[in-house]
Formats: structure tokens, sequence, C-alpha cells
């Protein structure tokens, strides 16, 4: 009963246009950055340790842009519900770079596995792909401890075709689909656990790196890439979809995880608002271990 009285109200609330919802977003943003004040400390800590150059005025107005950005995330991935497939399409487009890494794998009946981190919407553009390309597009997740709000997340980001794998279940399912012309996306930015992670430099910080997604690219020979979903400034709602192939530096311990993280890393220096900042990322401290 919870499940279907709070996705009726979700439901209803994304029935809105989209300038009223990021008015609304606006509005709740200001709330929770000057009244809540969420996670406050850990979006501070996170951005001067990532810009130590910086000055504190130039982190505070980061700051505020990330939390306009991150409800506005919010309320884009509750409008996944109702959004029709036109309207997506049309704010989600992709690069030529992507265009061309997919369907030319797809006509080989090559695996892509896209990695992704936690900039831009990732919700939209996963959701967006089905309506461009032929490829199944399976996404790799952790499933809530809230089975009432894992149902409703996997109701809506399910909703455009996109397959939900269980972080448990990927690797077992992967290995079956060896021959197929899949894509396995992995949100591949989390903080992981020590006895299955690498270091890495990653802004300005050593950071435990999850090396899953490439053990497992590897036993499925599938190819690895860095997808990015960049927000087109001054064009709220609307988003450019680019990809890069990862080149094997085989002098590299782990080269795929490696090289995604300099990429991602690149994006968000450019970037540095559209990155979830409220995430603690660095739980796992080298100098502390």
């Amino acid at each position: 009963m919870l499940y279907y009285i709070t996705y009726s109200c979700i439901y209803l609330l994304s029935l809105l246009p989209l300038p009223v919802l990021y008015f609304i977003s606006d509005v709740f943003a200001f709330i929770l950055y000057y009244i809540i004040r969420y996670r406050r400390d850990v979006v501070r800590k996170n951005l001067l340790n990532s810009f130590p150059e910086k000055k504190l005025s130039e982190i505070i107005q980061i700051e505020k842009k990330f939390y306009r950005f991150f409800v506005q995330w919010i309320v884009e991935t509750l409008k996944l519900c109702s959004i029709s497939k036109n309207e997506l399409a049309k704010r989600c487009q992709f690069s030529d770079s992507f265009k061309e890494i997919f369907q030319k794998n797809y006509s080989q009946n090559k695996n892509i596995v896209a990695l992704m981190g936690h900039f831009g919407n990732w919700e939209w553009a996963g959701a967006a792909f089905n309506l461009y390309f032929p490829q199944k597009l399976y996404v790799v997740y952790h499933p809530l401890s809230n089975k009432t709000f894992d149902k409703i997340m996997k109701k809506i980001r399910s909703r455009m075709g996109t397959q939900l794998l269980p972080m448990n279940a990927a690797p077992k399912f992967m290995l079956s689909q060896q021959h197929q012309s899949n894509v396995f996306a992995f949100i591949a930015d989390q903080s992981p656990s020590l006895q299955n992670s690498f270091w890495t430099k990653f802004l300005n910080q050593y950071t435990a790196v999850y090396y899953g997604p490439e053990k497992i690219t590897q036993k499925i020979n599938a190819i690895p890439v860095t997808v990015i979903v960049y927000p087109v400034k001054y064009k709220k709602g609307y988003y450019f979809i680019d990809a890069k192939k990862i080149q094997i530096n085989e002098k590299i311990e782990y080269p795929i995880m490696t090289q995604f993280m300099k990429d991602l890393e690149q994006s968000i220096k450019e970037y540095p608002e559209f990155w979830l900042w409220s995430h603690k990322r660095w739980k796992l401290s080298k100098e502390k271990i």
C-alpha cells in the first residue's frame, strides 16, 4: 500500500511542466542549503580538498551551484515517471563520437561496458539511450535498503526500456552474455570496500577505486568506454552525452579504471558544480590506513 501511495504522489508531481518543477527545485535548493544545511560540511570538505588552489569565495560559489543542480537532478529523475519519449529525446543529444562507438560495436556484435560517474544527469542519459540505439542497456546498481523506494526507483529507471542488474548478480549474468551485443553501464565512481579496490590520485587526493568493472570487462572481452553526461550551460534541462573508448595501457595495473577516473576528473575540473559532492567519496583514507 505504501508503494502505491508514494508512487502515485511522485507521478502526479511529475505531471507538472518542467519550468514549474525547476522553480520548485530552486526554492527547495535554497531551503536545503541555507536552512536544512544538508551535508554542507561534507560538500565543503570535499571541495576544499579537491581544489586547494581556489579561494574560499570560489568554493562557496561552486557549492551553491551544486545544490541548485542537485535538486534539479532530483526533480528531473522524478519527471521520468511521465516525460514523453519525444521530449526526452529532444533534451538528450548524443555526440558523433558516441554514435560511432556504439553503432560500430553493435554491428560487430560486441559488448560494451560503459563507465559513468555521478556527473550531469546520468538517469536521463540512460533512459534516452534506449530511444536512439538498438542494444539492450543493462545498468548495474546497488538495491536500496528501503524496499518501497527501491521498487519505485526500479520502475522509474526501467520505464524507457533499461534493464536493471543488482550488483551481486551482475558478473554471472554478464558472463552468460559474452557473445551478444549489449551495453552494461556502471556508475563507477562510488566509494568501494578496501578489499575490492586499488589506489589512484583523483582530484588532488589518494582515492580508493573499485576494480570490479575492469575485471568483468576483461572476462567478457567487452569494449570499455567512458561516458560523460554534460549539462548544456544556459539551457536548463538539456544534456550532451559524449563517449570515449578507453585505450589499454598494459604498463598500468588497472588501465581501464585509471583512465576512466582521469576522464571523469577532467570533466569535473571543467564543470565542478555538476558532480555529486554530497557523496562521502573519501570514506577510505590511504593516509589513515
